[in-house]
């Protein structure tokens, strides 16, 4: 009998961390001094730090995590880059006392909550340290937005932000006080083949984001465009 699950957001993060390392091709990052998830594949030392939220919520960064990783950028690190996942997660129907749950919140057992959120990511945004840095220069930090630590002060980013930077990017970094012409911001599609073993295969159609500074937009594209070239299959926990 499969076990059922007693809480889904740390399953949620690591399940996500392998899966970026997965479709990009990335590595694990160990390292007593700085803390990570991730590192990029190239000769300069990128960190890769990994979130996800659903389309329910908004993207919520640590700000005291974003302050280490701001002091750690310059040395040992060349560049840390934050990897922000989005994924569906519909409300399903209404039961008898009127109350809704999310399909996710209807999955109980960690199979369940792999499969649901391999079917379910529709975005990657990679977005440099400093860009975040940045938009919490101009828009500040809030606390209460996460359930658990009340105090935590967090750099809160909505979707309909980052669509205006890709959209209008040079007006959008300029309003930040950051010089454009620094800076690249793309967004394409990529189409994965993704292997679920004996439940199959799904072939999201994913919206991947960059907007990192122009000294590092060989090793970000050189990622992504790698990635193309992968059918992985997915190991379930």
């Amino acid at each position: 009998m499969t076990k059922k699950v007693s809480s889904k957001t740390p399953l949620i993060g690591k399940f996500f961390e392998r899966r970026i390392a997965t479709l990009l091709g990335l590595s694990d990052w160990q390292s007593e001094d700085v803390r990570g998830d991730l590192r990029l594949n190239g000769r300069p030392l990128i960190v890769v730090e990994v979130k996800a939220s659903d389309n329910n919520h908004h993207f919520r960064i640590s700000f005291p995590q974003l302050k280490r990783y701001l002091e750690v950028e310059r040395f040992p690190l060349n560049g840390c880059i934050y990897c922000l996942i989005g994924y569906r997660n519909r409300q399903g129907k209404a039961t008898s006392s009127g109350k809704r749950k999310s399909l996710l919140a209807k999955c109980k057992t960690l199979q369940d909550i792999e499969i649901f959120l391999a079917k379910n990511m529709d975005s990657i945004y990679l977005l440099d340290v400093c860009l975040l840095e940045a938009i919490s220069i101009q828009h500040g930090f809030v606390k209460g937005t996460m359930p658990f630590q009340p105090d935590l002060e967090t750099v809160v980013l909505k979707r309909n932000w980052l669509q205006e930077l890709i959209n209008y990017p040079q007006e959008t970094l300029s309003g930040l006080g950051l010089n454009h012409r620094s800076w690249q911001i793309k967004q394409q599609q990529m189409n994965m083949s993704l292997n679920l073993g004996l439940f199959g295969r799904v072939s999201p159609e994913i919206k991947v984001v960059y907007a990192v500074r122009r000294k590092f937009i060989k090793d970000v594209r050189g990622t992504i465009e790698n990635s193309k070239l992968l059918t992985p299959t997915l190991v379930l926990s």
